[in-house]
């Protein structure tokens, strides 16, 4: 608790823990399935960084490592931004390509 960018409470600290836990057992519950549309909506990161946004005057900028946690939150964002544009245009492909191929069997020259 001494190297927080601010000043937590041992609750405060369980609670945090667990805010740290959620996108860890998000990821690996969004690996394990194999739908897409089970993992569309993952917008955690985006909140985490509303909320620094929000309690900027609670967070130390001269530690550090208040920067290498909106750094490392931010590029989870930016990672799920990509994957949700990657997965996206990987879905419009593959319907794109199910309509065609159903249009070719459909037809009779």
């Amino acid at each position: 608790m001494d190297v927080w960018p601010w000043t937590l409470t041992p609750l405060t600290a369980r609670v945090i823990g667990g805010w740290f836990a959620l996108p860890g057992v998000s990821a690996l519950l969004m690996a394990r399935d194999g739908r897409w549309s089970a993992s569309r909506v993952v917008v955690l990161a985006g909140l985490i960084l509303a909320g620094i946004a929000r309690a900027w005057d609670d967070f130390d900028p001269s530690n550090p490592l208040t920067w290498v946690y909106v750094a490392l939150i931010a590029l989870t964002l930016l990672g799920f931004a990509a994957l949700y544009l990657g997965m996206e245009a990987y879905r419009r492909r593959k319907r794109a390509a199910n309509r065609n191929a159903v249009v070719t069997l459909g037809r009779r020259d």
